[in-house]
């Protein structure tokens, strides 16, 4: 078999032809079964505000409280259940998020209810 430039060429632009057309439907199956940044965003802004009224719902239960002979002890409640359910709360769209390939980090914020500073953990979408 002799070799021509013209065979190599042919040979090269089907190699290539296959493996746009692999490529295009390996990234179509992702795209049906994946998760848009916008989609991924909503569920992290979803999350986030779900975050910020279990604060808003912490810091009126502390105010309740403020005169109460048990404070510290309602207050440790208090704080207990808000870190609780942000955790939950941010743990399960970290989960929705992975499993679409996207990285999640935790941005710690401090919340300050009472006489106590806590940190919670609002979340972001850091890498696709």
């Amino acid at each position: 078999m002799k070799f021509t430039w013209k065979k190599l060429f042919v040979l090269l632009f089907l190699f290539i032809g296959f493996a746009l057309i692999g490529s295009i439907s390996a990234n179509a199956k992702v795209k049906d079964k994946g998760l848009s940044y916008e989609e991924a965003m909503k569920i992290v802004e979803k999350a986030n505000e779900d975050i910020e009224k279990e604060i808003e719902k912490a810091i009126e239960k502390e105010l309740k409280f403020q005169n109460h002979p048990q404070y510290e002890k309602k207050l440790d409640q208090i704080v207990a259940d808000l870190l609780s359910k942000t955790e939950k709360i941010a743990e399960k769209a970290k989960d929705q998020l992975e499993k679409y390939g996207y990285e999640v980090e935790f941005e710690y914020i401090e919340v300050v209810i009472g006489n106590r500073v806590v940190y919670v953990d609002p979340i972001r979408v850091h890498r696709w």
